[in-house]
C-alpha cells in the first residue's frame, strides 16, 4: 500500500513538474505582441482568446493581457450574456484594480456590467447591475472623451438598454461626438464613416427626424 502511494505521489509530482517546464518554455507576451494584437477588432480578438488565456497562465497579473482578453469576452457576452459576461465582468475587474487609469478597460468594465443584469431575474440585482455599469462608462467618457472605443463602447451599450432608462440620448452624444471628429480629421478617422453615420441614420429614423435622416444619407454616399 505504501510503495503504491508513493508511486502516485511521484506520479504526481512529475507531473506537476512537467506542467511547469512547459509553461515556462512559452514564449512571455511581449510589448510588440500587444501592438499587434491592439490593431484588431473585437470581433477578430475573439479568435485569439485561446492565445490570450495561455499568455494568462504565465503573467496573470498583466494588465494589457487582461484587458484584450477582457474585450474579447465583452464581444462575445453580446449575443452570449449568460456563457460570457461574467467572464469578461471577472477579467476586467482585475485589469482595472491592477490600473485605475486605464479609462478603455473602465468603459468595457461598464458595458459588462450592465450585461450582468440579464443573467438574473431579481429586479433589485438587475437595476444595481445596470447603475453600476453606466456609472463606470459615464466616468470614462468624462475622462477621457476623445477615445474611440470608450464612445464606440458607450454608444452601443446604451442603445441595446431598455428605453425607460432614458440611454438613448447618450448614445446620439456619443455618436454624433464622433461623426465630428471625422468631419474635423477626415484623414485620420475615415474608417468609421459607414458605422457612425449608419447608427446615426438608424438613430434619427426611429426619432422621426427625417432632416439629420437626409444629411447623415447625403454623407455616406459622398464617400
Amino acid at each position: 500500500m505504501k510503495n503504491r502511494q508513493t508511486i502516485n505521489i511521484s506520479i504526481k509530482f512529475v507531473t506537476y513538474i512537467f506542467s511547469i517546464l512547459i509553461l515556462s518554455s512559452i514564449p512571455g507576451f511581449s510589448s510588440e505582441k500587444y501592438k499587434d494584437f491592439l490593431q484588431l477588432d473585437d470581433q477578430t480578438l475573439t479568435q485569439k482568446i485561446p492565445e490570450l488565456e495561455t499568455f494568462l497562465k504565465t503573467d496573470s497579473d498583466n494588465t494589457k493581457l487582461l484587458e484584450l482578453l477582457g474585450r474579447a469576452y465583452h464581444h462575445l457576452a453580446r449575443e452570449d450574456k449568460g456563457k460570457y459576461a461574467s467572464k469578461a465582468l471577472e477579467t476586467l475587474t482585475k485589469g482595472y484594480d491592477l490600473n485605475k487609469q486605464d479609462n478603455i478597460v473602465l468603459c468595457y468594465l461598464g458595458s459588462a456590467t450592465t450585461m450582468m443584469a440579464e443573467t438574473t431575474w431579481n429586479p433589485m440585482k438587475k437595476m444595481s447591475f445596470v447603475n453600476k455599469g453606466v456609472g463606470f462608462m459615464d466616468k470614462a467618457v468624462k475622462r477621457d472623451p476623445d477615445i474611440i472605443k470608450i464612445r464606440l463602447t458607450r454608444g452601443y451599450n446604451s442603445l441595446s438598454l431598455p428605453g425607460f432608462l432614458k440611454r438613448k440620448s447618450l448614445a446620439t452624444t456619443d455618436f454624433e461626438y464622433l461623426a465630428e471628429l471625422i468631419e474635423t480629421h477626415p484623414d485620420r478617422y475615415s474608417s468609421l464613416k459607414e458605422e457612425v453615420y449608419n447608427n446615426l441614420i438608424k438613430i434619427y429614423k426611429e426619432d422621426g427626424n427625417s432632416e439629420k435622416v437626409s444629411f447623415y444619407s447625403d454623407k455616406l454616399k459622398k464617400q
